[in-house]
């Protein structure tokens, strides 16, 4: 047993040296040659199986040099890999044609565009299972989000996927696959009546959401947000100056139709056309300059994809990034990037908001009228959008799923017909719908007693329906239809004994004194 237990880079070859390094760094790097240390497997044709549980590490962290060399030697070496996709990868070339491979990976190579190198790699082979346990938690005290791939020794055309909670015998559904799907586009495996009103919505559809956005806008990256972002408190007891600050919004601002803002800011040092101010500038802020020079070590040394705020920014106190000033003044739809439902609303006070996995993602519509963004507000409330949304996008913990551009950009959006009379009549009744909602939620926050407030919350979840029913009505949905879609929406809250409606009603009514 001892003779096949080998140790080294099992990922390198000593190539590598006649690409990059010098002989001295052999010893650190401990390159490993299959073909040497396993000459007779190798020649035999590889491995009968290969199993493994990989590390859940990026591959950024590496030298350049190794990255590089990943690169030209692995298909699944792309952008900002993991490498978990580089192990898995070699793992498959070394086994035999008869042979399998069984590893617990990171489920997130099906959807993220860093996977994208290994989806191409392995629509090519055979796979015969993926059991997904999503959200529900594998390895104790982490958060992750396992699944076992198993590769080979099947010649069928479909492969099995099944998701779980926790185990593979909690199994709550699966799906067979046609290998003909796969490539290096992201993978989705909905069930077979779901995946049908899927295409259903993407055939009906003549447009989708990234042919009507004008900038899907990505905020402010501040790089030390207990700095940059005090609150209303802390701007009273210091007396941080109020030209110098903006109001600004965190993804848990930001509800179905409302803006909720909790009183934070942020440190703005630009001037009215963008430019940063000067340190000179900024030190006639008195405290505000206090509150940053207290810190100047600490945001000096901030780096953002390897460039320092100075290089950033022009200043050691400049944002890492942010967008430009009018992006956040023009009229827009804000969402929160990860959510557990849609929460979409107006951003119509030029409020500011973070980025990231917490943060808050903005669409600025080609035409962002007043009319056409209340439209599209409705539209991307509705249940068809979060249908859509909880079927494309990978789920997170607590049954979060990702807001972001690259899951709303494919979104399909009603195929209203502007030059007839009934593709103007539905557009116009959805906007007044979306208007209802915002005044009903205004009258929510005003409301005095609790019978004004049940007749109000009454109110918000009728136009909510109305506002499916119509959504529906445009993609055609036949009741059978609208049945699997609303399942679908609904699965993640099935231990709930409310309706959607009433937990989105709920979630809106439960701070309604930080409506803006």
């Amino acid at each position: 047993m001892s003779n096949n237990i080998r140790q080294g880079n099992s990922l390198v070859a000593n190539d590598y040296f006649d690409l990059f390094a010098e002989k001295a760094e052999i010893e650190s790097l401990r390159p490993f040659d299959w073909p040497l240390e396993f000459e007779q497997t190798l020649k035999s044709g590889g491995f009968d199986a290969v199993v493994g549980n990989p590390p859940y590490v990026t591959g950024q962290f590496m030298p350049d040099e190794q990255i590089e060399y990943l690169k030209k030697h692995y298909e699944s070496a792309f952008g900002k890999f993991d490498l978990y996709m580089v192990f898995l990868e070699k793992a498959v070339k070394l086994t035999n044609k008869t042979g399998m491979v069984g590893f617990i990976i990171p489920n997130k190579f099906m959807f993220t565009k860093s996977g994208q190198g290994l989806r191409a790699f392995l629509a090519t082979k055979q796979i015969s299972e993926i059991v997904d346990f999503g959200d529900s938690g594998v390895f104790e005290g982490v958060t992750n989000y396992p699944c076992i791939i198993i590769i080979g020794a099947t010649t069928a055309p479909e492969f099995i996927y099944r998701a779980c909670h926790s185990k593979p015998e909690f199994e709550l559904h699966r799906v067979e696959v046609s290998r003909k799907k796969l490539g290096p586009a992201p993978w989705t495996f909905s069930q077979r009546d779901e995946a049908e009103v899927l295409d259903k919505l993407r055939q009906a559809s003549h447009q989708k959401l990234e042919d009507v956005i004008q900038r899907f806008s990505t905020g402010v990256q501040t790089g030390a947000d207990k700095i940059f972002l005090p609150d209303r408190e802390t701007v009273s007891a210091r007396k941080l100056e109020k030209e110098f600050l903006r109001k600004c919004l965190r993804g848990r601002n930001v509800k179905r139709y409302a803006v909720m803002w909790d009183g934070h800011y942020i440190v703005w040092p630009y001037d009215r056309s963008g430019e940063i101010l000067s340190e000179d500038q900024v030190k006639k802020a008195h405290h505000i300059f206090e509150r940053l020079s207290g810190e100047k070590s600490k945001l000096a040394s901030r780096v953002w994809f390897d460039k320092s705020a100075r290089e950033l920014s022009g200043e050691w106190f400049g944002l890492m990034y942010r967008e430009p000033d009018e992006n956040f003044e023009k009229l827009q739809i804000i969402s929160p990037c990860l959510a557990d439902r849609t929460q979409f609303a107006l951003n119509e006070n030029g409020f500011r908001f973070v980025t990231g996995t917490a943060g808050v993602l903005g669409l600025i519509p080609i035409d962002n009228s007043r009319e056409n963004c209340l439209y599209l507000l409705a539209v991307l409330n509705s249940a068809v959008t979060e249908f859509f949304i909880k079927k494309t996008s990978p789920k997170f913990a607590g049954g979060f799923y990702k807001f972001t551009a690259p899951y709303l950009k494919p979104l399909p959006l009603p195929p209203l017909d502007m030059n007839s009379k009934e593709g103007k009549a539905m557009f116009t009744k959805i906007v007044k719908m979306a208007d209802t909602m915002l005044l009903m939620l205004h009258k929510l926050s005003k409301a005095k007693t609790e019978s004004q407030r049940k007749i109000i919350l009454g109110t918000i979840r009728a136009t909510g329906r109305r506002i499916d029913d119509v959504v529906f009505d445009a993609f055609d949905l036949t009741e059978g239809d609208i049945k699997v879609l609303l399942r679908g929406v609904n699965e993640v809250q099935a231990h709930h004994p409310d309706t959607k409606a009433e937990a989105a009603a709920a979630g809106i009514a439960g701070n309604t004194p930080g409506l803006a």
